[in-house]
């Protein structure tokens, strides 16, 4: 069976099963994917399970929140809503939602920004902070360390433009993984390099390292005022 005949056999799944997704109330979706545009800032594309996507709408989805800008269909227009099934892009989130991530919409503005800043204390202390039994390494202290016959562990941050490359640099770096060098990744998100990343960085000898991202200005400071290297790739 094709990719057609599926569709063809969900569809008729669902209507003799009447699956129906109510309009009414407020949305919720999953988010497709993320990424950062130049001159438009944070772009997610969602679909709307439940509920109706409307401009002007509170939002918050992980780590992200913020309010409804821009909705664009999938060719390219500006809506107003967007119904259950519809995929559509974002504009608006503080940052870029990770892909997987649960989007639904909130009573206020303040209640997003809430939720939010919540989740990401809890991300920060379940799995960001460093390891203190794996003090990391620098890359250019790296090969001294293999020369002398020592094990290193090298505790990376990882930011990238988008989820999809986010994922692929991570398998892909995991592959160089050898008994003699450990890969410990202390935080990996989507978005340019921050002052938050440095301070991480700098708390667990890290090393940045940014696919199609920058640092900004205060980030950069901060990494020479630490000591904290930050590699970029374009």
């Amino acid at each position: 069976l094709g990719i057609d005949d599926l569709l063809e056999q969900l569809g008729l799944v669902a209507e003799l099963e009447e699956l129906r997704a109510s309009p009414e109330g407020r949305a919720r979706g999953v988010v497709l994917e993320a990424n950062l545009e130049a001159g438009r800032g944070p772009v997610a594309t969602v679909i709307v399970q439940s509920g109706t996507l409307r401009v002007g709408d509170s939002v918050v989805a992980g780590a992200a929140w913020g309010k409804v800008k821009a909705l664009i269909d999938d060719h390219g227009d500006q809506v107003k809503e967007a119904p259950p099934s519809m995929p559509a892009q974002v504009l608006g989130f503080s940052e870029p939602p990770a892909a997987g991530d649960e989007f639904r919409v909130t009573d206020e503005h303040s209640t997003a920004r809430t939720i939010a800043e919540a989740r990401e204390r809890r991300y920060r202390v379940a799995g960001h902070a460093p390891a203190p039994s794996a003090p990391g390494a620098k890359l250019e202290d790296l090969f001294e360390q293999i020369q002398r016959g020592e094990a290193a562990t090298l505790n990376l941050i990882l930011k990238a433009d988008v989820q999809g490359t986010l994922e692929a640099i991570t398998d892909s770096i995991r592959k160089l993984e050898r008994p003699e060098v450990k890969l410990s990744f202390v935080h990996r998100a989507v978005g340019g390099i921050t002052q938050y990343d440095v301070e991480l960085a700098a708390a667990s000898n890290a090393t940045i390292i940014g696919f199609d991202v920058r640092p900004d200005r205060r980030a950069r400071e901060l990494a020479s005022a630490h000591n904290v290297e930050i590699r970029t790739y374009e």
